[in-house]
């Protein structure tokens, strides 16, 4: 269920509620977004907020399974590969977080109607 404690309600506490983010897990989801175009490996995303890449690696695997964002093999210029991450479609993102909002208002006149 949705609660957003008696205060407007921010895209950040829509995403998270809707997809049960954690705090890293909307952070890198935020940029992920925030580039659609660009691919970035854990070390990179863990550089640019100050943590483990295992934190990172973590938080990816968990947005992975929700269907968030994508991950593929990225050659590097040695030889070998690493797994680069992007966001998955933002408006698959979007319709997901609307149907979760219509469901938690639905879920929410309900309660009300019945009390």
């Amino acid at each position: 269920m949705i609660d957003f404690s008696c205060r407007e309600p921010n895209v950040e506490d829509i995403l998270r509620c809707s997809f049960a983010l954690s705090r890293t897990e909307y952070k890198i989801l935020s940029i992920l977004a925030s580039n659609p175009k660009r691919s970035f490996v854990a070390s990179e995303l863990a550089l640019k907020m100050s943590l483990e890449r295992t934190g990172a690696q973590k938080a990816l695997k968990s947005l992975l399974g929700k269907d968030l964002c994508l991950r593929k093999k990225c050659n590097l210029p040695d030889g070998g590969y690493t797994f680069c991450y992007s966001v998955s479609n933002p408006a698959k993102i979007r319709a997901m977080a609307k149907k979760s909002v219509s469901e938690w208002s639905r879920k929410a006149f309900r309660e009300i109607s019945s009390w």
